[in-house]
């Protein structure tokens, strides 16, 4: 399996911060939408201890190959992605 994880956080980063119809573009983007779901359905986030680390933390950062990402960037670009659904602006998205 292709390891994406540079698209993703790249895509996820722009999510976090970019108008509504970027946003659109990038999730209805096959090779975008992919990489994003890959990086979530991997083992990672069935670790225990992640959302403890996660839970206590001030300042989480998240790494992943050569990529990183400040966890509340995650949390907007999440925030993000969900308002586009409830709009039904991007195709199905699955994430877990």
């Amino acid at each position: 399996m292709k390891d994406d994880s540079d698209l993703a956080f790249k895509a996820l980063e722009t999510i976090s911060k970019t108008p509504s119809e970027e946003q659109t573009r990038l999730l209805n983007s096959l090779p975008t939408r992919a990489a994003i779901q890959q990086l979530f359905l991997g083992p990672y986030w069935k670790r225990l201890w992640i959302i403890q680390e996660v839970s206590v933390s001030v300042n989480v950062m998240m790494y992943c190959g050569k990529a990183s990402m400040m966890w509340d960037t995650l949390v907007l670009a999440l925030d993000n992605i969900i308002g586009l659904k409830k709009k039904n602006a991007v195709a199905r998205f699955r994430v877990a």
